[in-house]
């Protein structure tokens, strides 16, 4: 290659530009002040970098959208703005096409540039929304995706913009690719959009799995679930042999009066999932018990749980210094708000639903964190130490079976300071097999099985639940 070559290629990719004080040992610097501050200042010098940020990216918008009025990303050698944005300003393919969305529908509708700057907006609803702001109703769709989150802009456009459904199908991949290879090879027969999409889909994770040069499982991130219109959504899943054969079962017990569709079996093996699981975690039942004084005072009585949640709502209960309550309701944990340990006890209004985070700064407020870092530390310990024990149990199991023998080694379920309760046993494998499962096995078996009930932090440190 030539000189002069050489020069137009530097000159079409500069390196991507760096503003003064942010080389190595200037972020190692920010980052071990930023270790050292006060809580209320490292919050307000967030708060002030997260401003920073949404000024920036207004910023930016404004600029691309000028660039490409004007074109000026020809001059760099770029056909186009996302050439541009992708080889000069080195972003991401995904991140290219965010913004340049952003850009465009703030240059048809600059309004929502204050937004972006004050965070009413976030980039990605600006993102969603892009392609269907007009003069009449702009106004009112920014409004209403006014401080959503992404889940929420997308039920939004899917409201005021739906599609129709998507066609049921369960079919195998492989038989899905020969047919397809076989329509490609007809000049009459067109190939649908859906069967090369799973085509590319399945030669991508083909060749991922080879350069891996191990078996990978079908990751859960191939799921979907997107929103169609009102009220309406589509699933995308693959499902594994064992998940077909509980679906088919559950076809033939349900029978042919019966619905027996996918999305009625799975509407209705999640209805019972839920069910039990509801049941498990906060003792709800059609026929309650009368409530008995408990033996052990770490014991939550199952209506303390029942009354807790109600009130709670199913959420953590965690309320800030400035009213904001916590949105979490993942892995939530019975919390004593005055711990046993110091007098509590494990009654309506001293139970509380906390999520593990939230519930393991409490446990730190009252005890201090070494203490909550050496009860999790002993916790670990103990849990290794069965855990070797079931290892040499199983073995020992295997050389008296000849090897023949199936061991199943559960690993067991964390119970210290933070740990989030999970299902057990059977409920480790996907959560579609498990819906399918349990419409096979119908409503008396399901009321008939063994549910392993959670056990919950509470604040003092130590484990509560059962009942």
């Amino acid at each position: 290659m030539s000189a002069e070559a050489i020069t137009g290629v530097a000159r079409r990719s500069p390196p991507v530009r760096v503003l003064p004080g942010y080389d190595l040992a200037s972020c190692v610097a920010k980052a071990r002040r930023a270790l050292k501050l006060p809580a209320p200042r490292l919050l307000d010098e967030c708060c002030e970098a997260a401003a920073r940020d949404r000024a920036g990216t207004v910023d930016l918008l404004v600029h691309l959208g000028a660039i490409e009025a004007r074109r000026v990303h020809r001059r760099r050698g770029c056909g186009s703005l996302f050439d541009y944005c992708t080889q000069v300003l080195g972003m991401c393919e995904a991140t290219a096409s965010r913004r340049i969305g952003a850009a465009r529908a703030a240059r048809r509708f600059p309004v929502i540039l204050p937004m972006l700057a004050d965070g009413r907006l976030h980039l990605t609803a600006v993102s969603l929304l892009s392609e269907h702001p007009t003069p009449a109703n702009v106004a009112s769709l920014l409004a209403e995706a006014t401080h959503q989150s992404k889940a929420q802009v997308e039920r939004l456009v899917a409201r005021r913009f739906p599609k129709q459904d998507i066609a049921t199908a369960v079919r195998p991949l492989a038989a899905a690719m020969a047919s397809a290879a076989q329509a490609a090879q007809s000049d009459s027969v067109p190939v649908p959009e859906a069967v090369l999409t799973n085509i590319a889909n399945a030669m991508t994770q083909t060749l991922v799995r080879a350069a891996d040069g191990v078996h990978v499982a079908v990751a859960a991130a191939d799921a979907r679930v997107s929103p169609r219109s009102e009220g309406r959504f589509a699933w995308q899943l693959t499902a594994d042999q064992d998940m077909q054969n509980l679906f088919e079962e559950a076809r033939e017990l349900i029978g042919f009066n019966g619905p027996r569709e996918l999305p009625d079996v799975l509407k209705r093996g999640l209805q019972l999932l839920v069910q039990a699981l509801r049941k498990a975690r906060f003792a709800e039942t059609e026929r309650p018990r009368r409530a008995l004084a408990p033996a052990n005072a770490r014991h939550v009585p199952a209506h303390v749980k029942r009354a807790v949640a109600e009130r709670d709502g199913h959420q953590c209960a965690y309320v800030s210094d400035d009213g904001k309550r916590c949105r979490e309701r993942t892995g939530l944990q019975y919390d004593h708000v005055t711990p046993l340990a110091r007098g509590g006890q494990s009654t309506v209004a001293n139970t509380r639903l906390l999520c593990g985070p939230h519930n393991q700064s409490e446990a730190e407020r009252w005890f201090g964190e070494a203490h909550v870092r050496e009860q999790r530390e002993a916790e670990r310990a103990r849990r290794e130490h069965a855990r070797a024990g079931r290892q040499e149990a199983a073995q020992r199991a295997r050389g008296r079976d000849g090897g023949a023998g199936l061991v199943r080694d559960a690993e067991p379920r964390a119970v210290g300071y933070g740990a989030r309760p999970g299902l057990q046993g059977g409920a480790a494998g996907s959560y579609a097999t498990q819906c399918t499962r349990a419409c096979a096995a119908g409503p008396e078996a399901m009321r008939g099985a063994a549910v392993s009930t959670p056990t919950h932090e509470s604040g003092d440190g130590r484990e509560s639940g059962g009942g």
